[in-house]
């Protein structure tokens, strides 16, 4: 990190596996979750829609329909220099109690 800016991610990636190790070893206790913040200017939220037929006659979402959307949503441009880190569906078309 250089001012509290991740600039090489494997090496982040490699920092934060070493803690999870470390403190496993000490409490004797295996993580199994873990929350991780990454803040910056450099990080950006950006909002896009997914659409897909739904594959099921009767018109039911299945968990297939889901991952399939989500990747649909993904089909988005982004520069070279940029990645996708997380992705956090909101709302699917058809699920009852829809706004």
């Amino acid at each position: 990190m250089r001012k509290g800016v991740i600039v090489d991610i494997e090496e982040a990636v490699s920092s934060i596996s070493s803690a999870l190790e470390k403190l496993e070893r000490m409490t004797g206790v295996p993580v199994t979750a873990a929350s991780v913040s990454v803040g910056g200017s450099h990080i950006q939220s950006v909002e896009s829609r997914g659409v897909i037929a739904v594959s099921r006659a009767d018109g039911e979402i299945t968990e297939n329909d889901i991952i399939r959307v989500v990747d649909a949503s993904q089909a988005i441009s982004i520069p070279p220099n940029r990645e996708v880190i997380h992705v956090i569906p909101e709302i699917y078309a058809g699920w009852p109690n829809r706004n």
